[in-house]
């Protein structure tokens, strides 16, 4: 069945055949309406249920705790977000690919998707601001279209401010990172486990350098260079060193595996907004915020006695395990240097806790791990107002 009216709460979930794909919608929503292109491009058949966002039903909530479309359904697997279920269904279904074979062309995408996802956000300001659209809003969108134009002319044909950019010699592979940075940790880590060689340019995050903001606009680590190619974003430099360099690979084979971790990822992103609002509040002071950080783990746990698994990849340490870590990392060392009402119990997390343990000792991280006095005096000094990214290397 397919429905044009919305399912809201009180309906009841409409029964699903075997083997029927079917997509969890919102007639408007421009993120759905990612996932139907797809689907029609590629002539995938499947049926259609909206759902009255507003006022969600029961049902559709346990089949995704965030509420959001769009939402795929087939056999009991479900896959939500719209850039995940429109890369779960290239691969899934690969005949008419819309994803190119090139490593470095899919981070290209990847990268124009995520300053895409700034004009998604300045265009709503812009356009249903109080206000009316203002100079300041007519000026950002006019910048986005400069953007994509100049993008679309660039592909025909297929320190501190003021510092100079270090040479990089022909073939060598560069990060661009920060020491403290957990996003830039991501890549050190993939880096390091894959034994990449590799050189390291730390930035000044506070007084970035004109040539850093030249080579990614967005001016944030972890950013990859090559041979004049660039790509940046912590997932995107991840999936791209795995692509190019395949050997003791981290990503799973099984497209649906693969779903699976991004969405875990994507619940993991709300832990990593939740963890400063608890972390710097007084004992007592915000027990909203400190129960939340105690939902989080409580998923870890479930995930991992779901997974029936060491890993959250399995029984060995895979890409996902990877992506969390240097936020976990972070977490359990304040959690040892301030003590706190949410320090993680053994008995409340055993799964997690045996998982951090394992992590711990994976030569990666040991190899990719800072001083926790280093940690402590680089947050402190964030605190103060006057970030020293330096700090423990002149010891």
């Amino acid at each position: 069945m397919s429905s044009s009216k919305s399912f809201s709460a009180g309906s009841a979930c409409p029964s699903l055949e075997p083997g029927t794909l079917r997509l969890y919608s919102m007639r408007f929503c421009p993120y759905a309406h990612r996932t139907r292109l797809v689907l029609a491009h590629k002539n995938i058949p499947h049926e259609v249920i909206n759902i009255d966002l507003k006022n969600k039903p029961d049902w559709f909530l346990e089949k995704n705790p965030l509420g959001k479309v769009p939402t795929l359904e087939q056999d009991q697997r479900i896959v939500f977000e719209s850039l995940i279920c429109g890369d779960y269904l290239d691969q899934v279904y690969p005949d008419n690919g819309l994803t190119p074979s090139d490593p470095y062309r899919q981070a290209q995408d990847k990268m124009l998707l995520e300053m895409f996802s700034q004009f998604t956000s300045d265009f709503h300001k812009t356009t249903q601001s109080a206000q009316g659209i203002t100079p300041e809003g007519a000026q950002k969108i006019r910048e986005h279209f400069t953007r994509f134009e100049n993008t679309l002319k660039d592909r025909q044909g297929a320190f501190y401010g003021g510092s100079a950019c270090p040479s990089l010699e022909p073939g060598t592979l560069r990060l661009y990172s920060m020491r403290f940075c957990p996003y830039a940790h991501r890549t050190r880590l993939v880096l390091a486990h894959k034994n990449i060689p590799h050189e390291v340019v730390n930035i000044d995050q506070k007084n970035r350098p004109d040539w850093f903001l030249e080579k990614n606009p967005l001016g944030k680590v972890p950013t990859l260079e090559q041979d004049q190619r660039i790509v940046f974003d912590s997932l995107i430099c991840c999936d791209y060193l795995d692509e190019v360099y395949p050997e003791n690979r981290l990503t799973p084979s099984d497209p649906y595996r693969q779903a699976q971790d991004k969405m875990l990822l994507m619940f993991f992103s709300q832990f990593i907004s939740d963890v400063p609002r608890a972390m710097q509040s007084a004992p007592g002071e915000n027990p909203e915020a400190v129960q939340k950080i105690r939902d989080h783990f409580t998923r870890f746990e479930d995930t991992l006695k779901d997974r029936q698994s060491a890993y959250f990849g399995g029984q060995t340490l895979q890409m996902v395990d990877l992506m969390m870590w240097p936020w976990i990392e972070q977490f359990l060392m304040f959690t040892k240097t301030k003590p706190h009402e949410h320090v993680i119990s053994v008995e409340n997390y055993p799964l997690f806790l045996q998982w951090a343990v394992l992590m711990s000792k994976s030569p990666a991280v040991v190899k990719c791990r800072l001083p926790v006095k280093d940690f402590v005096g680089f947050f402190k000094s964030v605190l103060q107002g006057a970030p020293n990214f330096d700090i423990g290397l002149d010891e």
